[in-house]
């Protein structure tokens, strides 16, 4: 289970965090969006 992420990336200035305390997470996106690059 995923509760916390920190995302830092060009896009953002600061440090972007997302915190959750669902049960499941879901990571969903069309092909060639970057879904198993956040994996990574």
């Amino acid at each position: 289970m995923i509760r916390k992420v920190n995302l830092k990336c060009a896009s953002y200035k600061e440090l972007a965090t997302l915190e959750t305390d669902k049960k499941i997470n879901l990571i969903y996106g069309l092909n060639g969006s970057g879904k198993s690059t956040f994996s990574e």
